[in-house]
């Protein structure tokens, strides 16, 4: 079971690193929102969209090892979590504090990325109401000072009052 909890630490490391990754993206990403920088947000999306893949498969791992030390210590995978391991492991000082100290780790990194992620979902929205409020702005001042009359006295106008956008995403 030794090389099972090595392989667990292992994997819950890596996992780490790779939230840390994400969380550096969210925060790189909340510049280039605020800059306007589209074709380097775009490259950074590409970036945390392959680091999300790694988490996922990561993820996977660490499910099977769980699954290997539930076989081994006779309990149900899904009671395993990793506060349950490290009072297993309680005689074991040192899995049991470094699975505590991942634990908290991810945990912490976790809630940053989230809260990060908020802030881009309303910066994003915020950008996007402002570019439909101008695009509608300029085709209001467009549709006023295009309009004609006709003879008979009715507003001609070639655009036929149509939008640049038909409705919001």
């Amino acid at each position: 079971m030794a090389s099972l909890i090595e392989d667990l630490i292992t994997t819950l490391e890596e996992e780490k690193q790779c939230y840390n990754r994400l969380l550096t993206i969210g925060e790189t990403k909340t510049e280039f929102i605020i800059k306007g920088d589209i074709s380097s947000l775009n490259e950074l999306t590409k970036e945390e969209q392959q680091m999300a893949s790694r988490v996922l498969r990561i993820d996977k791992k660490r499910e099977e090892i769980i699954n290997d030390i539930a076989i081994v210590t006779n309990k149900n995978p899904d009671e395993l979590t990793i506060n349950n391991l490290a009072v297993l492991l309680a005689k074991q000082e040192k899995e049991h504090t470094q699975l505590s100290s991942l634990k908290e780790d991810i945990k912490d990194v976790v809630e940053n990325l989230q809260i990060i992620n908020d802030r881009n979902k309303i910066l994003l929205k915020e950008s996007l109401d402002y570019i439909d409020f101008t695009m509608n702005a300029i085709q209001s001042e467009s549709s006023m000072t295009n309009s004609n009359y006709e003879a008979q006295g009715n507003i001609y106008n070639s655009q036929d009052g149509r939008r640049f956008f038909d409705a919001k995403q």
